[in-house]
Protein backbone atom coordinates (compact mmCIF):
# COMPACT_ATOMS: atom_id res chain seq x y z
CA UNK A 1 0.00 0.00 0.00
CA UNK A 2 1.17 3.05 -0.47
CA UNK A 3 -0.06 7.23 -0.37
CA UNK A 4 0.77 9.44 -3.35
CA UNK A 5 0.11 13.25 -4.13
CA UNK A 6 0.49 15.27 -6.89
CA UNK A 7 3.25 18.03 -5.92
CA UNK A 8 5.16 20.39 -7.86
CA UNK A 9 8.21 22.25 -5.90
CA UNK A 10 8.60 25.58 -4.47
CA UNK A 11 12.01 24.93 -4.86
CA UNK A 12 14.18 22.22 -6.11
CA UNK A 13 13.22 18.61 -5.54
CA UNK A 14 16.69 17.86 -4.66
CA UNK A 15 15.92 19.81 -1.26
CA UNK A 16 13.00 17.59 -0.65
CA UNK A 17 14.67 14.05 -1.62
CA UNK A 18 17.88 14.79 0.53
CA UNK A 19 15.09 15.73 3.30
CA UNK A 20 13.74 12.50 2.96
CA UNK A 21 16.52 10.35 2.85
CA UNK A 22 17.91 12.27 6.20
CA UNK A 23 14.53 11.42 8.21
CA UNK A 24 14.97 8.18 7.08
CA UNK A 25 11.37 8.13 5.67
CA UNK A 26 10.45 5.25 2.69
CA UNK A 27 9.15 7.82 0.41
CA UNK A 28 10.58 9.36 -3.14
CA UNK A 29 9.31 11.92 -5.99
CA UNK A 30 8.92 11.05 -9.41
CA UNK A 31 8.15 12.78 -12.47
CA UNK A 32 4.42 12.83 -12.97
CA UNK A 33 5.22 12.33 -16.77
CA UNK A 34 6.01 8.67 -16.33
CA UNK A 35 3.16 8.00 -14.07
CA UNK A 36 -0.37 6.98 -15.69
CA UNK A 37 -1.98 5.99 -12.80
CA UNK A 38 -2.11 4.99 -9.24
CA UNK A 39 -2.25 2.03 -10.28
CA UNK A 40 0.18 2.18 -12.03
CA UNK A 41 2.46 3.37 -8.30
CA UNK A 42 1.13 -0.08 -6.47
CA UNK A 43 2.38 -1.83 -9.43
CA UNK A 44 5.96 -0.53 -9.49
CA UNK A 45 5.91 -0.36 -5.56
CA UNK A 46 4.71 -4.22 -5.28
CA UNK A 47 7.29 -5.24 -7.80
CA UNK A 48 9.73 -3.25 -5.90
CA UNK A 49 9.11 -4.77 -2.20
CA UNK A 50 8.95 -8.28 -4.10
CA UNK A 51 12.31 -8.09 -5.81
CA UNK A 52 13.74 -7.24 -2.28
CA UNK A 53 12.16 -10.10 -0.07
CA UNK A 54 13.31 -12.27 -2.95
CA UNK A 55 16.68 -11.08 -2.93
CA UNK A 56 16.32 -10.20 -6.88
CA UNK A 57 16.50 -6.78 -6.30
CA UNK A 58 19.23 -4.44 -7.97
CA UNK A 59 19.15 -1.55 -5.52
CA UNK A 60 19.12 -2.44 -1.05
CA UNK A 61 16.39 0.90 -0.59
CA UNK A 62 12.72 0.45 -1.30
CA UNK A 63 12.64 3.34 -3.02
CA UNK A 64 15.39 3.37 -5.21
CA UNK A 65 14.06 0.16 -6.33
CA UNK A 66 10.82 1.30 -6.79
CA UNK A 67 12.45 4.28 -8.99
CA UNK A 68 13.91 1.54 -11.19
CA UNK A 69 10.44 -0.45 -12.25
CA UNK A 70 8.91 2.59 -12.28
CA UNK A 71 11.70 4.04 -14.57
CA UNK A 72 12.07 0.09 -16.77
CA UNK A 73 15.69 -0.03 -15.80
CA UNK A 74 18.38 -1.81 -13.94
CA UNK A 75 20.34 1.16 -14.26
CA UNK A 76 20.14 3.83 -11.59
CA UNK A 77 20.91 6.80 -14.04
CA UNK A 78 18.77 5.88 -16.63
CA UNK A 79 15.93 5.28 -14.20
CA UNK A 80 16.58 8.92 -12.82
CA UNK A 81 16.33 10.17 -16.41
CA UNK A 82 13.32 8.35 -17.01
CA UNK A 83 11.73 8.74 -14.22
CA UNK A 84 13.13 11.07 -11.69
CA UNK A 85 11.39 14.04 -10.17
CA UNK A 86 12.28 17.35 -12.86
CA UNK A 87 12.42 20.93 -10.98
CA UNK A 88 9.78 23.18 -12.66
CA UNK A 89 7.32 19.54 -13.57
CA UNK A 90 5.04 18.00 -12.15
CA UNK A 91 5.72 15.26 -9.59
CA UNK A 92 4.36 12.73 -7.08
CA UNK A 93 5.35 12.46 -3.84
CA UNK A 94 4.94 8.58 -3.19
CA UNK A 95 5.01 7.51 0.58
CA UNK A 96 4.82 3.59 0.95
CA UNK A 97 4.25 1.00 3.04
CA UNK A 98 0.72 3.83 4.59
CA UNK A 99 -2.90 2.61 4.91
CA UNK A 100 -4.57 4.93 2.63
CA UNK A 101 -6.55 6.71 5.30
CA UNK A 102 -4.03 7.46 7.37
CA UNK A 103 -0.68 7.72 4.01
CA UNK A 104 -3.23 10.40 2.88
CA UNK A 105 -3.21 13.08 6.30
CA UNK A 106 0.41 11.90 6.51
CA UNK A 107 1.70 12.49 3.18
CA UNK A 108 -0.29 15.72 3.12
CA UNK A 109 1.71 17.03 6.38
CA UNK A 110 5.18 15.60 4.83
CA UNK A 111 4.30 17.80 1.52
CA UNK A 112 4.18 20.83 3.37
CA UNK A 113 7.03 19.99 5.78
CA UNK A 114 9.01 19.79 2.32
CA UNK A 115 8.02 22.54 0.83
CA UNK A 116 6.53 21.28 -1.67
CA UNK A 117 2.74 22.78 -3.07
CA UNK A 118 0.04 20.35 -3.60
CA UNK A 119 -1.62 20.66 -6.81
CA UNK A 120 -5.40 20.78 -7.71
CA UNK A 121 -7.50 17.19 -8.21
CA UNK A 122 -8.47 18.10 -11.85
CA UNK A 123 -4.26 18.56 -12.72
CA UNK A 124 -3.92 14.73 -11.90
CA UNK A 125 -6.38 14.05 -14.65
CA UNK A 126 -4.01 15.94 -17.17
CA UNK A 127 -1.42 14.32 -16.33
CA UNK A 128 -2.47 10.78 -16.62
CA UNK A 129 -2.23 10.28 -20.93
CA UNK A 130 1.00 12.09 -21.24
CA UNK A 131 2.48 8.34 -19.45
CA UNK A 132 1.09 6.42 -22.46
CA UNK A 133 2.93 8.94 -24.84
CA UNK A 134 6.14 8.66 -23.12
CA UNK A 135 6.22 5.17 -22.81
CA UNK A 136 5.14 4.72 -26.46
CA UNK A 137 2.39 2.11 -25.41
CA UNK A 138 -1.28 2.54 -26.64
CA UNK A 139 -3.07 0.91 -23.03
CA UNK A 140 -2.28 0.53 -19.62
CA UNK A 141 -1.93 -3.10 -19.90
CA UNK A 142 0.80 -2.88 -22.30
CA UNK A 143 2.52 -0.65 -20.14
CA UNK A 144 2.82 -2.50 -16.94
CA UNK A 145 3.87 -6.00 -19.16
CA UNK A 146 6.51 -3.46 -20.37
CA UNK A 147 7.16 -2.55 -16.94
CA UNK A 148 7.69 -6.60 -15.74
CA UNK A 149 9.51 -7.41 -19.07
CA UNK A 150 12.13 -4.74 -18.13
CA UNK A 151 14.84 -6.94 -15.92
CA UNK A 152 14.89 -9.26 -19.05
CA UNK A 153 15.86 -6.68 -21.59
CA UNK A 154 18.43 -5.17 -19.11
Amino acid sequence: MLAALLVRSKTSFSFALAELRKRKIEATIVDAAAVHSLHHLEMAAELAKKSLADGTAVSARLEMEFLLWLGQSSHVEEAIRRAGAKDGEAAWLVLFDEERREGDEKIKQLAGELKLEIMKEEEKQKTYPRALHFWRVKNENLLFEQMALCRIRN
